[in-house]
């Protein structure tokens, strides 16, 4: 039995079902949700004071939000990248609060800021990997 995407088919695979565009509603949501927190966590903990100092936490953000942006961002509809995005964005969240906020918090913390975006980048590989892994499988089981 092929998979048809539609209300009747709650796994909704293919592309045009109504799980993907509920997913597509979630992948915005995930990016702007991350995204403001970065920006809120950098206004907390950084210095304003002079244009090269603005020019470097601009930079710093998008460099700490390039990870799950790149992930919400692919053109490959899956919900395991969705969900990757989600855990990802979640995980980064939580360690920027340790290492800022936490118990964990030390004079070398605004590290994180450089350090977690690239483990990040390589959580967020092996997600398009297990995506399209999961793709094929799903593909395989309906053939």
């Amino acid at each position: 039995r092929r998979c048809t995407g539609s209300r009747s088919d709650p796994r909704g695979t293919e592309k045009g079902g109504w799980v993907m565009r509920e997913l597509g509603l979630l992948r915005w949501g995930v990016i702007g949700v991350y995204s403001l927190s970065v920006a809120v966590l950098l206004f907390l903990v950084s210095s304003w004071e002079t244009l090269e100092s603005l020019l470097y936490v601009l930079a710093i953000g998008l460099w700490a939000i390039s990870p799950v942006a790149a992930l919400v961002l692919f053109r490959r509809e899956s919900v395991v990248i969705a969900i990757g995005a989600i855990v990802i964005g979640l995980v980064g969240l939580y360690l920027y609060w340790r290492a800022f906020f936490g118990p964990d918090m030390d004079p070398q913390s605004a590290l994180v800021l450089i350090i977690l975006p690239l483990y990040q980048w390589i959580a967020a590989a092996v997600v398009v990997i297990a995506s399209f892994l999961f793709s094929a499988i799903v593909k395989r089981a309906n053939d």
